[in-house]
């Protein structure tokens, strides 16, 4: 398949990502000139929630039992809208104009933002193209097993609840927990398209990193105050200058869940900077519909990811208190309404802080990873953006210098200009989370801080890209404004009005080259090509090489489709319930083995003497077994479970049925007859 044939795909998945979340803002009286930027947020809300709804239903997921549920739930959130606005008037705004000029931050006209998420947008997708390396390409990555196997649950299962999403990687497949936001998503456009799973993960990436992100940043642009028109130009245009993010986290794990939240992160920031604004203005009748619209904006962003939530209350705290500040200081305003608004603002301060108090997965998870750099080399790179240097890339790769010192200048123009200080206090606080996780070791500090995140650097890093770009869009627009306006001294003042237009738009042009230029970097391409090898296979590929790939593609042609494959999930065969629709005896790496498998996982050897191996195999269908190598030496301590399958290789236990170099497919041929 070539990138062409991905177009209408990319196109339907566009479409899909926008419609119902654009359908969900019009019921919310979310103004129209910001709706199409909030829309993927809701859309993401709306596909979990509906998701929930008919996983208990029992009715099975696809668009056509989607969209109705979306419509019922677009339904009810207007007939709220509507019966508020019949008893209370004043709580609800209309459908005016007004109301899309007061919900604004700035009054950025809406091209300058649009353009620079184009370009940005652009050079984005294009990156992220080459990281992918190819539309049918799959990540190397223990992780995606889980990933890519879910989308075949919700095949198989009809159920795409988050609630019980888990069951793809339990032991007898109980269900559990586990964010589906993405995996519902990607499920529609498999199932829709009729395209391989490999494939509409690719199109999901692409559409998150090329299109939501800088949409998302579109929205933060008309929250910030005070934004420049340059600077609103300039912000999304600089994400295809960030490798972190979406880089990394296309590297590691892989961590498809936290993409897509980093990358609704700012259309939800936004939303809280448009509430502290309103209550400074004492702009109340808009408060319900912002307020509903954040309610079913958490809730779409906890589905994608509850560590999505985590990191944008970090970001949000100090956005927070300069709000509390601002609302104390409104000139005008009574004693109640300052107190009233302290209120709202000091009670989402609160749950911001019990968000990152709660929202964090077990010690035991989170004490996997520990320092890997000293805290003044952590300080160094945070600041110049060398953040793929605290990951096992494998190399040292050149600090994002240009990005990194516009952020710098970003900070300096806001110091300057002595306005929207909290975004500085927001990049500090999430920069000094990614420090504490690279540089200081294991321990009850580094725990309490970053365990939200896993205590992992490598999603910390791809966080610190959201205040960067913010920071590096307002310094690049500031710097080529001042440079703007010392020109404009130069010529006399009557030539002004004929000058200022060539002017703003040789302005305009170099923004847009000087963002383009930063995602050529030398370390921008270095990263890239490193993060392309985990998407190919190769002879020498970490999880499935070329040989297992020969096997992993014959297995559809001699395995019936009710019987099951005894695998070590480990060696990469877990991926052979997504690639090629067979049942395994373990589905993820982390897979706890049904103790029902335990006389084949065991005893597999001594089938002929000992009656209840092949009392399992025919009872489970487990006729077969796949042997594959753990290329990356991966869970060493965890092979052990797995040395009763290796010791029956050379026994008469097993047949060979499909060989590709030393990867083999056995039929367990001593339980045939019995």
């Amino acid at each position: 398949m070539s990138w062409l044939a991905t177009i209408p795909l990319l196109l339907f998945a566009v479409v899909l990502a926008f419609g119902p979340g654009y359908a969900m803002g019009w019921a919310l009286r979310v103004p129209a000139r910001l709706r199409v930027f909030y829309a993927p947020l809701l859309t993401f809300a709306l596909v979990a929630v509906s998701a929930i709804v008919l996983g208990k239903t029992g009715i099975p997921w696809s668009l056509i039992s989607f969209v109705p549920v979306a419509a019922v739930l677009v339904a009810a959130a207007a007939g709220v809208m509507h019966l508020v606005g019949r008893r209370w008037p004043s709580a609800v705004p209309d459908a005016s104009s007004e109301a899309a000029e007061n919900w604004a931050g700035n009054t950025v006209p809406l091209a300058w933002p649009v353009i620079g998420a184009v370009l940005g947008g652009f050079l984005t997708l294009h990156a992220t193209e080459d990281m992918v390396f190819g539309p049918e390409a799959f990540s190397q990555t223990l992780d995606n097993s889980y990933h890519m196997n879910a989308i075949r649950w919700i095949q198989e299962h009809g159920d795409a609840s988050s609630l019980t999403m888990g069951a793809v990687s339990a032991a007898d497949q109980q269900p559990a927990f586990y964010p589906a936001g993405w995996h519902d998503f990607v499920y529609l456009i498999y199932n829709t398209t009729g395209t391989s799973i490999a494939t509409a993960t690719i199109v999901m990436i692409l559409l998150v990193a090329g299109i939501i992100w800088p949409c998302s940043l579109v929205a933060m642009c008309l929250s910030i105050p005070h934004l420049r028109r340059l600077q609103a130009l300039a912000i999304p245009a600089l994400t295809c200058g960030f490798f972190a993010f979406p880089g990394l986290l296309l590297f590691w794990g892989v961590l498809f869940p936290n993409l897509l939240g980093y990358a609704l992160l700012p259309a939800f920031v936004a939303l809280l900077s448009h509430m502290i604004q309103l209550l400074a203005r004492r702009e109340y009748s808009f408060v319900l519909s912002l307020s509903l619209t954040i309610l079913v904006g958490l809730g779409g962003l906890a589905l994608v990811h509850p560590n999505a939530v985590v990191s944008a209350a970090v970001f949000a705290v100090p956005m927070l208190l300069g709000g509390v500040v601002q609302v104390l200081r409104t000139r005008g305003a009574s004693t109640r309404e300052r107190l009233v608004g302290t209120g709202v603002l000091v009670a989402l301060i609160a749950g911001c802080v019990a968000a990152w108090s709660v929202l964090r997965p077990s010690q035991e998870a989170s004490e996997l990873w520990t320092s890997i750099m000293s805290e003044g080399e952590a300080v160094y790179q945070f600041l110049f953006l060398g953040l793929e240097n605290a990951n096992p890339l494998g190399g040292n790769f050149a600090p994002a210098y240009l990005v990194g010192f516009l952020a710098l200048w970003g900070v300096g123009y806001l110091l300057y200009k002595r306005r929207n200080l909290w975004l500085i206090g927001s990049w500090m606080l999430v920069g000094y989370m990614w420090i504490v996780a690279a540089s200081v070791p294991r321990g009850d500090f580094r725990l309490l801080m970053v365990g939200p995140w896993y205590t992992d650097h490598f999603r910390l890093a791809a966080l610190v890209v959201f205040p960067s770009v913010l920071l590096a869009g307002i310094g690049l627009g500031g710097a080529v404004e001042g440079l703007f306006v010392r020109i404009m001294h130069y010529i006399p003042r009557e030539k002004h009005a004929k000058v200022a237009p060539a002017m703003m738009g040789a302005a305009m042009v170099l923004v847009l080259a000087v963002a383009g230029l930063s995602s050529r970097t030398p370390a921008m391409h270095d990263a890239t090509l490193e993060v392309a090898k985990r998407y190919q296979v190769t002879p020498t590929s970490d999880i499935l090489n070329q040989d297992e790939m020969n096997v992993i593609n014959e297995i559809p042609k001699i395995v019936p489709k009710d019987d099951v494959i005894v695998n070590n999930p480990w060696d990469g065969s877990a991926y052979i319930y997504a690639l090629a629709d067979r049942h395994l005896t373990s589905y993820h790496f982390e897979f706890q083995t049904s103790p029902k498998y335990a006389a084949i996982l065991n005893d597999l050897k001594d089938a002929r003497t000992n009656p209840e191996v092949c009392r399992e195999v025919n009872q489970y269908k487990a006729h077969w077994y796949v042997h594959l190598e753990n290329q990356g030496n991966f869970g060493p301590s965890e092979q052990k479970n797995y040395d009763g399958l290796v010791a029956a290789i050379d026994t008469d236990v097993l047949t060979p049925v499909y060989s590709s170099g030393p990867m083999t497919l056995y039929r367990i041929s001593a339980c045939d007859n019995n």
